[in-house]
């Protein structure tokens, strides 16, 4: 038998919906009483940065995790982008943390693949994982690109909630941007087709 006939999965609704993305007016604070206004977006549906490139909706990488570190994980973690390729000893430099606390945090962030060590049987040099993509110092250009996309309100549109709520959006910024405080935030939508599949054996739904 060449399996040749009705396939097993067909297509039974097709629509457009719109997935709940987060606008977020934010002051950047440069020094005590001096600070930018920026603005970026985050998809409130995977708790990710979302950017507007070449005519793609581009998400970051990481910025869930970040959310759930303690303060002295972030510390390191921030530190790393800021100065990669840093030893244990160069780290308790610039943190102030002694040698047990450094290492204790270091293995965190090992053990939840946020960061790489090379040369680890002689003098460790840890740097960022490749797999982390977030902007940790809040001015990168990709986070207003979506600024440059015209949007329409639509009545009675078919709508997707927000899987990370306002008060959760709040501590994911804080955790990445210290130096940040949240303005505004006000709920758009991206507009997606959404597409329902039925399996004809166990009549079971799928959607994509």
């Amino acid at each position: 038998m060449l399996g040749l006939g009705k396939p097993v999965e067909q297509l039974q609704e097709i629509g457009l919906v719109y997935l709940p993305v987060w606008k977020v007016e934010y002051r950047q604070f440069t020094g005590k009483t001096s600070y930018i206004i920026r603005n970026c977006f985050v998809d409130a549906s995977k708790g990710e940065f979302l950017h507007h490139i070449k005519g793609q909706f581009v998400t970051s990488q990481g910025l869930s995790a970040v959310a759930k570190l303690s303060e002295s994980e972030s510390r390191v973690l921030r530190l790393l982008f800021q100065h990669a390729n840093q030893t244990i000893p160069s780290i308790t430099q610039r943190t102030g943390f002694d040698e047990k606390m450094a290492k204790h945090v270091l293995v965190k962030l090992y053990d939840k693949r946020l960061i790489t060590v090379k040369n680890e049987k002689k003098k460790p040099i840890f740097s960022l994982a490749k797999n982390l993509d977030l902007p940790f110092i809040g001015n990168e250009k990709p986070l207003a690109t979506l600024d440059a996309i015209k949007l329409v309100n639509v009545d009675h549109i078919r709508k997707h909630e927000p899987r990370i709520s306002e008060d959760k959006l709040h501590e994911l910024l804080s955790s990445i941007w210290p130096n940040v405080l949240v303005t505004k935030v006000t709920e758009i939508f991206r507009p997606v087709f959404e597409a329902t599949l039925i399996n004809s054996q166990t009549h079971e739904h799928r959607t994509l």
